[in-house]
């Protein structure tokens, strides 16, 4: 269904202005606050190629192997991509949040999938007419580009993070940071709700699930952390909390104003 036609009194949420993505830019400071790439009449461009979809949790959105014929952009709720690693097993290769874009490919195919952690809902961008209409706006050309560049820096962190923290505690909480950072930036509150599998957290941080279990035992037996209902967790002890961080965050001054979006 194209843009204009959902909302037809299901109760869903309908998106009206059109897609959006957000980056901490490059060449600018802004004290880590994400920006948006795209001006209103930008997304209205990218609406008339844009349909929404809703997936329930636990759905695929697409499939590794199969044709890639579109890419997304996530509008609200939390999605994560696989690959196969050994027949059967899959490893977790990242978490999307809203304004994300995903969807990879090579030689014309999906090389990961991705699957509803939560309800879902998310702009579907058909990849012909997305080529074709980028090929006339050489600044919607410029956006992406800015936004590879932006999720490649984040890849890189992801890589840092799993080879400079030595620990599953330490690398646990450089998770939970990371996820306050991303709900903070959606307005949610000072709680990081947990809502995928903590065998899918394992998987992301290169971990077993035991391993995972004992480093949220540890943080919580030394008061780091306040762990509610397996679900929600709170960091009690902010200094000790960063001292665990990578370098590149433990140093910084966390405040959660910062991560506010604008645009």
């Amino acid at each position: 269904m194209r843009l204009g036609d959902v909302g037809n009194g299901s109760g869903r949420w309908t998106p009206t202005l059109g897609p959006d993505f957000k980056v901490v830019p490059p060449d600018r400071s802004t004290d880590g606050i994400l920006v948006s790439l795209l001006n209103n009449d930008e997304r209205r461009e990218l609406a008339q190629i844009a349909s929404v979809i809703y997936a329930k949790p636990g759905s695929p959105l697409y499939k590794e192997g199969e044709p890639m014929d579109a890419i997304y952009n996530l509008i609200s709720g939390v999605v994560k991509t696989a690959q196969r690693f050994t027949p059967g097993k899959r490893i977790v290769t990242s978490f999307l949040f809203p304004t994300d874009l995903f969807g990879n490919g090579s030689e014309g195919r999906h090389v990961d999938s991705a699957f509803a952690v939560t309800s879902v809902t998310t702009y579907r961008l058909d990849r012909e007419l997305l080529v074709s209409l980028i090929l006339r706006k050489p600044r919607l050309q410029y956006h992406f580009i800015r936004y590879a560049s932006y999720m490649l820096r984040e890849s890189e962190r992801h890589a840092i993070m799993l080879s400079r923290t030595k620990t599953a505690a330490s690398k646990l909480a450089a998770f939970l940071d990371m996820l306050q950072r991303r709900q903070s930036i959606c307005g949610e509150s000072d709680e990081v709700h947990l809502v995928m599998r903590r065998s899918d957290i394992a998987s992301y941080l290169a971990l077993s699930l035991e391993a995972i279990s004992r480093a949220f035992r540890a943080l919580e037996s030394k008061e780091i952390i306040k762990v509610r209902e397996k679900k929600y967790v709170r960091i009690n002890d902010r200094k000790l909390f960063n001292r665990m961080l990578p370098m590149q965050r433990a140093g910084q001054h966390h405040d959660d104003a910062r991560n506010r979006p604008t645009g």
